[in-house]
């Protein structure tokens, strides 16, 4: 079963890939906070009929409205692999992702949270679920649209329903100044009409990106609020496709759309003031950014006692930005990458738990059917086992530890083995399995013993994983964080 894009997949396959070489923006050239549209547009005058004469119905892209509303000029949204990425705004903070907005103004708090989640979008009537949520430097985010179909579901297309298309990713620094990185994926879940159950979540046809972005200001309009839009150029190349079948690289320039609030006040990696600090005052947040630093590298390297005496140091000088009536707010904290690293460690262990939870009921599901075959062989029983089992084998979770610092040699416990990747291939083709008891029986006989050897192996990785966590003594991350000062 091969899902057709919904008008939302098809319309909104964003930033599928993009990046820059190195060097082609300094930091100090883009805004301390700066507000990048969610649509990827072409060069002024440049569209769909710009190649086209005049006299044929052509000529130049008109300038869209949302660009014209800004000052500045583009030219017609890029239709072909780029689009939007379902939030309206991107935000950037001294070059880096920090969250998503769906607003540009004065409701802007000056520090976004941590995480949001929205469940509709006036711009958009497709949105059903707006979602991002920061860990450390990275910033994942997800967007849900409303049900798209009918579909043929299942082996046989016998089954009717309906998709939901997810589209999700991950934006995060990059090391070249002006630049940050981004991964998207679209899936879409499967639901047979009248069940809530999830049926099949498909992805193997569908877009994924893997991109780095590059800006630096070409156009800039001074906005009747004090703020400033600016038109963004994007050198941008990467690679792009659908996530099992294709793998395309892309060079190329396009616009963004950017606004940077009125006055911002100076900041680091770290701390940022809320008025205009004076000398004395900024030098003091110029220390308490590079402390901070060397804070978040002593976390890093797990040396705790040390980053305990810095959390104290620190706590003193704020008291001291405090001492010179500097109001200021963390817009990272130190702490921050450490403590997502814990989570993420503690959501793997919920993540193995579960994982072993549903293969146990795979398992016990398989025995059961297996007891009904010895006694009582049917075609449609073994159809249905088969429909059953390929489904499940189809959604596999992703390890929640790989690419983890650290715990690499225990991440892979969640990936489909190859017994079982060889298992669902013979499956798949082997008609004789719906005519002959014998054959069945053997069949799943092998799956029996396949599964019960994926569930050894994620006990064995989770208890691993617990014994890890406690050497590494990664929670005392959680006390630094509660010591360090808040706003």
């Amino acid at each position: 079963m091969r899902p057709r894009l919904s008008r939302s997949i098809a319309g909104f396959a964003p930033l599928i890939a993009l990046a820059a070489a190195p060097g082609v923006a300094r930091a100090e050239d883009l805004p301390r906070r700066l507000l990048i549209s969610g649509i990827f547009y072409n060069a002024p005058g440049v569209g769909p009929e710009s190649m086209i004469p005049e006299a044929l119905g052509g000529g130049p892209a008109p300038v869209p409205d949302a660009v014209a509303a800004l000052g500045l000029t583009t030219g017609a949204p890029m239709r072909n692999f780029f689009a939007r990425f379902g939030w309206p705004w991107l935000v950037l903070e001294d070059g880096d992702p920090v969250g998503f907005a769906i607003d540009r103004g004065p409701s802007l708090p000056a520090r976004l949270p941590d995480s949001r989640t929205l469940d509709s979008l006036a711009q958009d009537e497709d949105v059903r679920e707006l979602f991002y949520r920061r860990d450390g430097d990275r910033v994942g985010f997800r967007v849900r649209y409303h049900d798209a179909g009918p579909y043929g579901l299942g082996p046989e297309h016998d089954v009717k329903g309906y998709g939901v298309g997810i589209f999700e990713g991950t934006a995060a620094p990059d090391r070249a100044a002006g630049c940050f990185r981004i991964e998207t994926y679209w899936s879409m879940d499967l639901y047979a009409y009248g069940s809530s159950a999830l049926f099949q979540r498909a992805y193997d046809e569908l877009p994924y990106g893997k991109a780095r972005v590059c800006l630096t200001i070409d156009e800039t309009s001074v906005l009747p609020d004090g703020s400033k839009a600016h038109r963004l150029k994007a050198q941008v190349t990467g690679t792009f496709g659908r996530r099992k079948t294709e793998s395309l690289s892309m060079d190329r320039t396009g616009y963004f759309a950017g606004v940077a609030p009125a006055g911002e006040a100076p900041a680091g990696a770290y701390l940022a003031a809320d008025g205009a600090p004076d000398f004395h005052a900024e030098t003091l947040l110029e220390d308490i950014n590079r402390f901070g630093a060397a804070l978040e590298g002593t976390i890093a390297r797990h040396d705790f006692d040390l980053a305990a005496r810095q959390v104290a140091s620190l706590n003193a000088y704020l008291a001291d930005l405090d001492a010179e009536g500097v109001a200021w707010h963390w817009t990272r904290r130190p702490t921050a990458a450490g403590v997502a690293r814990y989570n993420a460690l503690m959501q793997g262990t919920e993540t193995y738990r579960l994982a072993h939870l549903d293969t146990q009921a795979r398992l016990n599901d398989v025995r059961g059917q297996l007891e009904i075959l010895r006694t009582n062989f049917s075609g449609n029983v073994v159809k249905s086992m088969l429909k059953s089992t390929i489904n499940w084998l189809d959604m596999v979770p992703t390890d929640p530890l790989s690419g983890l610092a650290g715990y690499s040699d225990i991440a892979g416990a969640l990936l489909l083995p190859r017994t079982l990747e060889g298992w669902k291939e013979t499956a798949e083709s082997d008609s004789a399995m719906l005519a002959s008891q014998v054959t069945a029986i053997r069949r799943f006989e092998t799956l029996e013993q396949a599964l019960a050897q994926r569930l050894d192996e994620i006990t064995e990785a989770r208890r691993a994983l617990f014994q890890r966590i406690r050497d590494n003594d990664e929670a005392r991350v959680v006390d630094l964080d509660a010591a360090l000062r808040r706003n």
